[in-house]
């Protein structure tokens, strides 16, 4: 939504690009003690050093564009003593990937000349569509209740 804002002159890309990218990486540094988290058994937290050895660069930089993944690797990143340093860099390539991706496709969208008289309705289509999941998560969640309400009301 803000690269089409900023094609349609409401926001100065060279202004918004780096806030942008700060925002997508800033970060409180957490230390994560693996013998006072007590609900994460000691195995699973040794797989995850072993990932992170592996694969962690890529996996900071690739989660930036999997919603869910987003969310979850830096903590992944943290149980795997990752270096901070290390995690630092690689979440600001990926922070900048991502902002120069979805700013450039929100851009180039802005500039269709149907979007300057539609931009509000485009914008709740875009809220409309993200709460999909949600939406269908709920159903299925009520639909399951319903179903083993409705069998134990029969077997009775």
């Amino acid at each position: 939504m803000a690269g089409a804002l900023a094609a349609q002159g409401s926001f100065a890309l060279p202004v918004l690009v780096p806030l942008l990218i700060a925002a997508a990486t800033l970060l409180r540094r957490r230390v994560a003690d693996g013998h006072r988290l007590r609900l994460i058994k000691r195995e699973y937290l040794t797989r995850t050093e072993g990932f992170f050895e592996r694969h962690g660069r890529k996996t900071v930089v690739l989660a930036r564009f999997v919603p869910v993944v987003r969310s979850v690797a830096p903590f992944v990143a943290a149980l795997g003593h990752m270096p901070f340093a290390s995690f630092l860099a690689y979440n600001a390539i990926g922070g900048a990937a991502w902002v120069a991706a979805l700013l450039g496709a929100g851009y180039a969208f802005g500039k269709l000349p149907w979007l300057g008289g539609h931009l509000t309705l485009v914008m709740l289509g875009i809220v409309a569509l993200s709460l999909v999941p949600g939406l269908i998560a709920w159903v299925r969640k009520r639909g399951n209740g319903d179903s083993r309400a409705t069998t134990i009301e029969d077997k009775a």
